[in-house]
């Protein structure tokens, strides 16, 4: 859309409103930073849960494999078939390997919807003319 096409459709859009499409704007521009902020603060949440999980499951992980150890050291004893079984770490990675995965792709989706919502707070007349314009032209 070009801006003549733009300017075009803004003043079509003004002229439906009528008188109160002043007030109209200034709700709709305080609406965007109340959704803006309430966004921003739900991605801020979800972003730090995803974190603590993230830790958690690590703690979890790091619990169990002590676990694991010990248990193979009162079964050890002097037997030399159980001194060869040592537990291996492979599964352990790789468990922790698809949950890092898993959180790395939360963490950038959970930021990235952070970002748009930040825009939202700090620039509402422009979150205000896109939602807008999308009523206009989707």
């Amino acid at each position: 859309m070009d801006p003549t096409e733009l300017a075009k459709a803004l003043d079509e859009l003004g002229q439906r409103i009528g008188p109160y499409g002043e007030a109209a704007w200034a709700i709709l521009v305080r609406q965007m930073v109340i959704e803006g902020a309430t966004g921003a603060m739900f991605y801020l949440l979800l972003i730090v849960l995803t974190v603590v999980a993230s830790i958690v499951a690590l703690k979890i992980g790091q619990r169990i494999r002590r676990d694991q150890l010990a248990m193979w050291e009162l079964r050890v004893g002097d037997d030399n078939y159980y001194r060869s079984q040592k537990p291996k770490m492979e599964s352990y990675w790789f468990a922790f390997g698809i949950w890092s995965a898993f959180a790395g792709m939360f963490l950038v989706v959970f930021a990235w919807a952070l970002t748009q919502d930040l825009i939202k707070v700090f620039n509402p007349e422009y979150a205000a003319l896109t939602q807008l314009l999308y009523l206009i032209k989707p």
